[in-house]
């Protein structure tokens, strides 16, 4: 059994799967909700399937980013603390980029992801980084006309539906992590700091 986060895009989710497919899964798209829906989902989860963490799960994947940074940083320290508690587990990480991809099957030439207003990354087909574009007005997406899917809006709600060949590609593609899983932040944090 898998499990796999993903707080980066507009529509979030916490869902486990294995070779036949999701078992369960928990859907939100409020922005702010991850530091009560994220735990919460995880044990919810393993309770109605009747699974154990420790025994049952293999591998948890976290789609680590570009994605806002306080979801980003509540999903990962609840990841890390589980990976922490059950070493047996392997923790991988899967960008927002790769996810398109993968659920797209590579049908386009690349991926648009918008996490901000003023934030735009695109990825080529394979959901790597081409390029991150702030405060444009049509110079990237006319660069990228009709070579690009708008990920966030065409491909990301159709993941429960998705094919099993979907699912181990997920899998296969997460980036191991030997240690902590690392968040892809779409912004630097805005953090106050002290006066002096």
């Amino acid at each position: 059994m898998q499990l796999l986060v993903n707080v980066a895009t507009r529509e979030k989710y916490v869902l486990y799967y294995d070779e036949a497919g999701v078992s369960w899964a928990h859907y939100w798209d409020t922005l702010g909700q991850e530091s009560r829906e994220v735990l919460a989902a995880v044990r919810k989860g393993e309770h109605e399937l009747g699974i154990r963490m420790a025994k049952d799960v293999t591998q948890i994947v976290c789609i680590s980013g570009p994605g806002p940074f306080t979801s980003l940083r509540v999903a990962v320290s609840v990841l890390n603390t589980i990976l922490y508690v059950h070493p047996s587990i392997q923790g991988s990480v899967l960008t927002t980029g790769q996810l398109f991809s993968i659920l797209d099957r590579h049908q386009h030439s690349g991926y648009l992801f918008q996490p901000y207003p003023s934030d735009y990354f695109f990825f080529d087909e394979t959901g790597a980084l081409l390029s991150r574009e702030t405060n444009y007005s049509d110079g990237p997406v006319g660069r990228y006309a009709g070579q690009v899917l708008q990920g966030d809006v065409d491909v990301v709600p159709d993941i429960q539906n998705s094919a099993i060949s979907i699912f181990q590609s997920i899998s296969d593609t997460a980036k191991k992590c030997e240690g902590l899983l690392i968040p892809f932040y779409a912004k630097e944090p805005n953090i106050t700091t002290p006066k002096k």
